[in-house]
């Protein structure tokens, strides 16, 4: 699209995952282990966030846990220290 009509680029990066996993099982509202980014925000920084659904290959289903984000939180901290 951007091509066609000789516009800025829309995004620098592109970035192609799979489905988001909670604690190993498919994120679904009907499972009940549906969260939000807002919710995750309230409990860690962005950062950790990031560095955390990145630090997956992107064929491979990121698997939100407490322990994966404690580790991109400790993988922070310690490059920063």
């Amino acid at each position: 699209m951007e091509a066609a009509s000789r516009r800025e680029p829309m995004a620098k990066y592109w970035l192609h995952t799979v489905f988001l996993n909670v604690g190993g099982r498919m994120m679904s509202k009907s499972l009940g282990n549906f969260i939000t980014i807002r919710d995750t925000l309230k409990k860690w920084e962005v950062d950790t966030m990031r560095l955390m659904s990145v630090s997956t290959h992107y064929h491979s289903p990121i698997n939100y846990t407490e322990a994966a984000m404690e580790q991109a939180k400790n993988s922070l901290n310690y490059r920063w220290c």
